[in-house]
This record gives structure tokens, sequence and C-alpha cells, in this order.
């Protein structure tokens, strides 16, 4: 699987730049498949999520980047289930949460909408996927 948040469509679910999306299903291929060394094939993915009070911290496989975009697609989680938006910054392969909103976060999610345009990349410049640290369900 290959991360397209950052170049789709509201509209559609096709992303309209098939040439970035061409490229990025090649590298994959050519890293994951045929073993071709020096190409970045996936964007950062999460690995763990750690809470000190009211601010989460987010650990990546890599070091992040928005190109100088404002991170807008967190969301940080109360303990009653409802989400609501996190000022995020980057550290490293860190993101540091904080929600004026959420005093006690339970849980964290990043591009977790019908549609976003994607703004964290590796350093390669491939976006991150969406995802959520919480598993519970769709009622929530």
């Amino acid at each position: 699987m290959v991360s397209l948040l950052d170049v789709g469509d509201e509209r559609t679910v096709h992303p309209a730049n098939k040439r970035v999306a061409g490229e990025r299903l090649a590298y994959f291929a050519l890293k994951e498949t045929y073993g071709i060394e020096g190409i970045s094939a996936r964007g950062p993915e999460y690995l763990d999520m750690k809470i000190k009070g009211p601010t989460v911290e987010l650990t990546y496989n890599e070091s992040l980047t928005s190109f100088g975009k404002e991170l807008k697609w967190f969301a940080l989680c109360r303990k009653d289930h409802k989400f609501y938006p996190a000022k995020a910054r980057i550290k490293g392969k860190r993101i540091i949460l904080v929600s004026g909103e959420v005093a006690e976060p339970v849980a964290a999610r990043y591009g977790f909408k019908n549609f976003v345009d994607g703004d964290l990349y590796n350093l390669h410049g491939l976006p991150a996927s969406s995802f959520r640290t919480d598993d519970w369900g769709e009622k929530h």
C-alpha cells in the first residue's frame, strides 16, 4: 500500500494526479518486490503513543516534516470518546500533540476524516497514511 493522502480530490476517490500515484506504486514495487536499494518506497509509519499529562507524543519510524505546512489533521480524544482538533509539532521522529479541550487524552488520530489534504511526510517527500490509536469500532 502507498499513501496518496496528499494528492486526492474531495469529489472523487480516484486521484487526478495519476503520475504521482504511478510513481509511488513503481517505487514500492522496485524496493519491496525487486529489492532495489536506495529507494524510499513508504511514507512514515506510526509506531507508538505515550501520554504525558495533557500531552501526547506519537513516535514514527523515521524523521518527519510538513514542508512548512501547518499540521492540521491531528485530533485528540477525551475519556468520553469525543475527538477534538489538536495542535501538532514535529520533533525529529515524533509528533507532540495538545488540545485545549482535552485535559486527559486517551487516543489520537491523524487524517481520520472523509477527505483530508495530507500534511505529514518523511524527508523523501512521501506522505504518512491516516491512522488511529484507538480500536473502539465505528460506533464511537
